[in-house]
């Protein structure tokens, strides 16, 4: 086989070795047979970068075993295995992003350049090389490459924080239900023992749907949680008619006990309408916004729930309270994920920076839209969008 041998003189000014820093922040190898030509390619960029040497394919697919490089200045002309050959291999190992190649030959035919860039190299430049020119491209794919290590070191961490999360919600769900039940046992006890009295059963009822409440919001929050940590994660989701007069009025008689410790009123006179969603995303969600309501407002104040239409075939669910408000700068952290605003809870109620994170997550889940608004006058008004129910649809 004919083999067509390289330039060895490479011209490039000589000068350039005392601007360079003395620096190492990449691993190149060059992979050439040709001593002079693999010596000059070394004493140029080893001021720059750290720079390792192969003579044969061979030698350089052991080394890339063994070791991790930045990128790959690789001879087509070598003996044995030849450079082609050599990239095959290296593409059954890495990825051109990880692993970028750029293929140095005194061949210079379109063919030839075709089944380089076709086999995976990055780039390919011909002998001899404008030495300035091939470092701007080397310097560029270091680039490329070093933004995509960043890349994938924020994916590594996020699957590691996103997998712990998923641990803590497990751990915490186990702590939190193993109580409930034993709330619900007490709760079956006392209400054999105080049948006689109407009072008591009816404290105990709103107690018993409380729990009910409590372990379908864990079950929820860790559905979340899962469909958040797993691409291919699927929440058990069932979207039909919801009456959110019915959701409203359950929700108002299960917070009227907490709400009259602190003297609030409870105000649901327009809540007619029905929307398609899960009946129990819809009430987990509208009932987050009156406990934060609950939980901001003054005491002896007003909380209103009200339901209207907005845009053309939407229902807004929102909920209207007398506190604080939220300062502007801090508004658009409201629906963040342990997001901790200004404004505290005006009795002893604890806040998690968690409420409003739900309430997102479960409307979007359902295809609706969330926000808030913050009258001249004070307050604030928390909504949920959701699609409204079309009777006509169903009979289409």
């Amino acid at each position: 086989m004919c083999r067509v041998r390289s330039i060895v003189a490479l011209p490039f000014p000589m000068e350039l070795f005392t601007d360079m820093e003395m620096k190492v922040t990449a691993r190149i190898l060059i992979i050439e047979d040709d001593p002079e030509t693999s010596s000059l390619l070394s004493r140029y960029f080893e001021l720059q970068y750290g720079v390792m040497r192969a003579r044969t394919g061979e030698e350089a697919l052991a080394l890339l075993a063994r070791e991790d490089y930045d990128l790959v200045l690789l001879d087509i002309g070598l003996p044995g295995m030849d450079g082609f050959e050599v990239l095959r291999e290296m593409r059954n190992r890495f990825t051109s992003s990880d692993l970028p190649v750029i293929l140095l030959s005194a061949l210079n035919d379109t063919e030839t350049v075709l089944t380089g860039l076709t086999l995976g190299a990055n780039d390919y430049i011909a002998k001899p090389p404008e030495f300035a020119i091939l470092q701007a491209r080397m310097q560029t794919l270091l680039d490329l490459k070093r933004i995509h290590d960043q890349h994938k070191q924020v994916i590594r961490e996020l699957t590691h924080a996103q997998q712990s999360q998923e641990k803590f919600f497990s751990i915490v769900s186990h702590d939190l239900r193993n109580p409930l039940n034993n709330i619900r046992t007490a709760l079956f006890l006392l209400r054999d023992m105080h049948k006689e009295d109407l009072q008591s059963r009816k404290i105990l009822d709103q107690m018993d749907t409380t729990v009910s409440e409590m372990q379908a919001m864990i079950k929820t929050f860790l559905d979340v949680a899962r469909l958040q940590s797993s691409a291919s994660g699927r929440l058990d989701i069932n979207i039909t008619a919801v009456n959110v007069s019915d959701v409203i009025r359950n929700l108002v008689g299960q917070n009227r006990l907490i709400a009259s410790e602190k003297r609030i009123s409870l105000i649901h006179d327009r809540i007619a309408g029905l929307v398609m969603g899960d009946v129990r995303f819809v009430s987990q969600a509208v009932g987050n916004l009156i406990d934060n309501a609950i939980k901001f407002s003054p005491r002896e104040s007003t909380v209103f729930i009200e339901v209207t239409s907005v845009d053309p075939g939407w229902k807004r669910i929102s909920v209207t309270d007398a506190g604080p408000g939220v300062p502007e700068n801090e508004r658009q952290r409201l629906f963040e994920m342990f997001s901790k605003l200004t404004p505290r809870p005006t009795g002893s109620e604890s806040s998690t920076g968690l409420g409003l994170w739900i309430v997102k997550q479960l409307t979007l889940l359902q295809g609706g839209r969330v926000g808030a608004d913050f009258p001249a006058d004070g307050g604030s008004v928390f909504w949920i969008d959701l699609p409204a129910y079309e009777p006509d649809a169903d009979r289409a």
